[in-house]
């Protein structure tokens, strides 16, 4: 079989596949156009139902948002009122304070409230009575160390130890005893003085709900007459004088700065009391009634 007889061949298999290939593709493509219409129409079809089932969810969507809107105005408008209400207690706060006795005062400023913790006075009484503690202590010992060793000098000037150790020994065990010795007692005197000074000083102020200058006076006089009750009453009548007229006048200059900083009895006991009623109302807590005593006119017309 030759080349061409093969070509013809091919050629005359070829021809009719070619024309079945080419009537079957016009068929499909008839079907393909007619299935392309069919899903066309089909998917229009969903598209209206999607966006009819889309209006009554976005009407829906809106209506919740805009509810949600209106409870979080309502919420910042009752927060807006409370922080009102609470900024606005001033004369609250002055009815409490006019009727509060010496004792309720005395037992709010010095005692640890679960609310509001400590007070300011009570602070300041605190941090007086450590730092003289701690002051008086280390100057003390460091006293009683300088005394110790002069003293050592002093008791061995003639005695004759068997090596430099064993004197460096002693003069060191002679120095932290007589250091600790004077610690201790510089400690305590200076302790009772603080706390005499403070505690009358803070007594006169509460009972009286002010500051002045002759508080820090009776305070400081007080406690001089204290310290020399060992010498005699002239020396305690003395003291008492003396501390009135020191305190009285530094007093004056102390009185000016508290009144400059607001850190007065009156600015520090009303800032607490605040702060008092305002922690107890956030949590609606009852507290000391604070409504002012009633007129002679409400009284007769209740009546």
């Amino acid at each position: 079989m030759s080349c061409q007889d093969d070509l013809t061949t091919d050629f005359s298999v070829v021809k009719p596949l070619s024309e079945n290939f080419y009537s079957s593709c016009c068929a499909s493509k008839s079907t393909v156009h007619m299935s392309d219409t069919s899903r066309s129409k089909e998917s229009s079809s969903i598209y209206r139902t999607l966006i009819n089932s889309f209006k009554p969810r976005t009407v829906s969507c809106l209506t919740v948002q805009s509810n949600i809107h209106e409870q979080n105005q309502a919420t910042i408008k009752a927060k807006f009122e409370q922080l009102k209400v609470l900024n606005n207690i001033d004369e609250e706060v002055q009815q409490f304070v006019d009727r509060e006795t010496f004792k309720e005062r005395f037992t709010r400023t010095f005692s640890v409230d679960p609310y509001i913790g400590m007070t300011e006075q009570n602070r300041q009484l605190q941090m007086f009575a450590k730092t003289a503690m701690i002051a008086s202590g280390v100057f003390g010992i460091m006293q009683g160390v300088l005394e110790g060793r002069q003293k050592f000098m002093d008791l061995n000037k003639t005695t004759m130890f068997g090596s430099k150790m064993m004197s460096y020994k002693r003069r060191t065990n002679q120095m932290v005893k007589t250091g600790i010795e004077q610690g201790a007692k510089l400690w305590f005197k200076a302790t009772t003085f603080s706390l005499c000074f403070m505690g009358t000083f803070h007594l006169i102020e509460i009972y009286f709900n002010k500051s002045s200058a002759w508080s820090i006076g009776v305070g400081l006089g007080f406690a001089g007459m204290l310290s020399r009750i060992k010498v005699g009453p002239k020396a305690m009548a003395s003291s008492l004088l003396i501390g009135f007229v020191i305190g009285t006048t530094l007093g004056t200059l102390v009185l000016g700065a508290r009144i400059y900083a607001k850190e007065t009895q009156e600015d520090m006991n009303f800032q607490a009391v605040k702060a008092y009623i305002t922690e107890r109302k956030k949590f609606n807590i009852p507290y000391m009634d604070t409504i002012p005593i009633s007129n002679s006119d409400d009284v007769e017309e209740a009546d």
